[in-house]
């Protein structure tokens, strides 16, 4: 692995530069060629300030996964999971005042985007995708989460750390993932096409998460109709653990419509969320021509609490059609 270190002079503006796959960089980089990783990370961020500007390229990953990618697959018999590493697109760990931000596309990767601690970054006009899966009978996609915001912590609930915004996720079994994140916004993107193997599939997935801003993002077609330790869904709102707390995030003006599941779960512990002016609709109620399972009726809902905790508000000025038995009456009519 090379480090190499970008510098921006005074008058000279961003530094164009092509880095090799796996290389640690710092200062200002902008692409000027797509760059192939064959079963190897991308780009790591080495340093405060760091900005990544795709510049229009892309970032890939060839290897041993599904279709070629390095996406985990299921390999039968018997059970065999390849590639076993998760190979990353950009990763950024405990940097703070990071840009990443496309236009540009990183894909095929066993996790896009990760970033984990710090303050002050954010993930921008990016496409992160991987090979379809349009057959959810033969779908071998395992856990690839497309954008992953990690173990960041905050002292002023509002204070936004980590800005997730105008990004196009699709082809992962998670779009975009929250993962003991707190004060993360997540705006304006736009999540379609998540799916995997065995269910667990989710255009946004809070786990363990607090304080996060979920807000005006548009969701469809996530899922394949599966069911399995949780049922597929728009978005997700899940406690990981008894110690887990996934509590105080606001889901606000998301269109979350014909997914392959739940349109907005709140499920196993997760509470004093605030469900406010969403439009959810047709979720659960389609297969498209196969991407996704076609369930019995009433197994999925536009909104639904599945063993949810106390104190989730699910405001009378969502649009739904279909509610779950805990869902107040007239937040949801079949007219809508």
């Amino acid at each position: 692995m090379r480090t190499l270190i970008f510098v921006t002079a005074l008058l000279a503006g961003t530094l164009s530069a092509s880095p090799n796959c796996g290389d640690v960089v710092t200062g200002n980089v902008k692409l000027t060629a797509n760059l192939i990783c064959n079963e190897s990370h991308g780009l790591i961020v080495g340093a405060n300030g760091t900005k990544i500007d795709l510049n229009g390229f892309s970032i890939q990953c060839i290897g041993s996964g599904v279709d070629g990618s390095c996406q985990r697959l299921l390999v039968a018999p018997p059970n065999n999971v390849a590639p076993a590493a998760v190979h990353i697109g950009i990763i950024s760990g405990s940097k703070s005042n990071v840009q990443i931000k496309g236009p540009g596309t990183i894909t095929g990767f066993g996790l896009g985007v990760r970033m984990s601690g710090g303050s002050n970054n954010k993930i921008t006009g990016l496409t992160v995708t991987g090979p379809p899966q349009p057959d959810a009978t033969m779908n071998q996609r395992l856990l690839n989460p497309g954008i992953l915001v990690a173990s960041v912590s905050c002292v002023v609930p509002g204070d936004f750390l980590v800005h997730v915004t105008g990004n196009d996720v699709s082809n992962q079994s998670i779009g975009i993932f929250l993962d003991n994140a707190e004060c993360v916004r997540v705006f304006d993107n736009h999540v379609h096409d998540n799916n995997s193997r065995f269910g667990d599939a989710h255009g946004i997935d809070l786990l363990n998460s607090r304080n996060n801003f979920i807000h005006k993002n548009m969701l469809d077609r996530n899922g394949a109709g599966r069911i399995g330790g949780v049922s597929d869904s728009g978005i997700q709102l899940l406690n990981g653990a008894l110690a887990g707390n996934t509590s105080n995030n606001i889901v606000q003006q998301n269109i979350v419509s014909d997914n392959c599941g739940d349109g907005i779960n709140a499920t196993i512990g997760a509470n004093n969320n605030t469900i406010v002016n969403n439009t959810a609709r047709f979720n659960g109620q389609a297969a498209f021509g196969g991407q996704c399972l076609v369930p019995p009726a009433g197994t999925f809902f536009d909104l639904v609490e599945r063993m949810g905790g106390p104190g989730n508000v699910w405001n009378p000025n969502n649009k739904c059609r279909t509610s779950g038995p805990t869902i107040p009456v007239g937040v949801c009519g079949p007219a809508e």
